[in-house]
C-alpha cells in the first residue's frame, strides 16, 4: 500500500494513526493515485485533508482559542521551554493546522527559543541539555510545519476565492501571510547551569482603540487532554515579559510587523524612542534575539514553495 501511495511506511503509518496530519498537498497526492478523473480527485483530496480523530472537548476549545485570535489585532508570542504540543508527529498534530488557519487569516505568531543552537557550553547535567536539544529539533520541526500549513491555507483560499486569479496577488497574499510567522532564537548562552525547562508560555498583545491589552497564558498538556489557563498578572510581570522579548512586541506595535533580520532588530533598538529600554534594561549589546535561517528572505520561501506547487500539479 505504501509503495502504491508513494509513501514509507512510516510516514504511511503515521497517517493512518492520526500521529501526523496530512497537508493539502500531501492529500492530493493520495487522491491523484487513488482516483481517475481530476473532479474525483479534487473531492477524495478535500475529504482527506478534513478527516482526522475524532477531537476530545479540550481540543475543541484549544482549536476555538487560536481561531478566535486569528487577526489582524493580536501578536502572539510563545516560549517553549518544553516539547510543542502541535509538532508534527504526535497525537495533536492536526492542532498545527488550526494555529496556521490563525496565522493565515492574521495573527502575527512568533516562536521563541530561548537557547542558543550555536552553543556547545551549556554548563548543565547531560540529561537536561539532551532535552535542550530535543527541544531545539522539535520547535524547528514545528516550524516548518506551520509555515507550510499557512502557505497551504492561503494559496487553497485563493483558488477557491471569485478573484481575478493573479500569479502576483497570490505571492503577494502568500509573502504577507509567510511574514506574520517567525521563529526566534536566543543569542548567545546565559551560562545558567540550570535553565528553565517544562513550560509554554504564551503573551499576547491585542491591539485597542486606547493602546495595548497584554495577556499571559500557559497551555497545559495533562492526561491527553488541552487546556489554556490564563495566568494572573500584575502589570509589573506583563512589563517584564515583554521586555525580555525586546524588541519583537515594540517592534510590532509601531511598525504592524514581525522583524526579519537580526539588523532590523538591532536598528530599531538604537533607535532614539527605544534608548529607554536598551539604557534601563542593559540592553547596550543589542537585542537578544535573533531571527531562524533569517538569511532565506520569506518572498525566497514563497517561490519554493509555488514550484513545489506547479510540480504536484503536473
Amino acid at each position: 500500500m505504501a509503495e502504491f501511495l508513494g509513501l514509507d511506511k512510516a510516514a504511511l503509518s503515521h497517517y493512518r494513526s492520526g500521529e501526523r496530519a496530512l497537508t493539502r498537498r500531501k492529500a492530493q497526492q493520495l487522491a491523484d493515485r487513488l482516483r481517475d478523473s481530476i473532479e474525483g480527485q479534487r473531492e477524495l483530496a478535500e475529504r482527506l485533508f478534513v478527516a482526522h480523530p475524532e477531537s476530545a472537548a479540550a481540543q475543541i476549545a484549544v482549536r476555538d482559542w487560536f481561531l478566535q485570535r486569528g487577526t489582524s489585532d493580536y501578536l502572539m508570542l510563545v516560549e517553549f521551554r518544553e516539547l510543542p504540543a502541535v509538532r508534527p508527529h504526535g497525537e495533536r498534530a492536526y492542532l498545527a493546522r488550526d494555529v496556521a488557519q490563525a496565522v493565515a487569516g492574521g495573527l502575527t505568531y512568533a516562536m521563541l527559543l530561548p537557547f542558543d543552537l550555536k552553543s556547545t557550553g551549556v554548563q548543565s547535567l547531560e540529561p537536561v541539555r539532551a532535552y535542550i536539544a530535543k527541544i531545539q529539533a522539535h520547535v524547528i520541526q514545528t516550524y516548518g510545519a506551520i509555515l507550510e500549513h499557512v502557505l497551504e491555507h492561503v494559496a487553497y483560499s485563493y483558488q477557491r476565492s471569485k478573484a481575478k486569479k493573479n500569479g502576483e496577488a497570490l505571492k503577494k497574499r502568500l509573502v504577507a501571510a509567510a511574514s506574520r510567522l517567525k521563529l526566534y532564537v536566543l543569542k548567545g548562552s546565559d551560562g545558567s547551569s540550570c535553565p528553565a525547562i517544562g513550560y509554554r508560555l504564551f503573551y499576547i498583545e491585542k491591539r485597542q482603540p486606547e493602546g495595548w491589552e497584554a495577556e499571559r497564558w500557559e497551555w497545559i498538556s495533562s492526561g491527553g487532554g488541552e487546556q489554556m489557563i490564563h495566568k494572573e498578572s500584575s502589570p509589573e510581570e506583563l512589563e517584564a515579559t515583554r521586555i525580555r522579548f525586546f524588541p519583537i512586541p515594540d517592534f510590532w506595535r509601531r511598525r504592524g510587523q514581525l522583524p526579519g533580520t537580526s539588523a532590523e532588530m538591532i536598528d530599531f533598538s538604537s533607535d532614539a524612542d527605544n534608548r529607554y529600554y536598551t539604557e534601563s534594561y542593559n540592553l547596550q549589546g543589542g537585542p537578544l534575539w535573533e531571527v531562524y535561517k533569517e538569511g532565506r528572505a520569506t518572498r525566497e520561501i514563497v517561490e519554493d514553495f509555488l514550484k513545489k506547487r506547479g510540480k504536484d500539479r503536473k
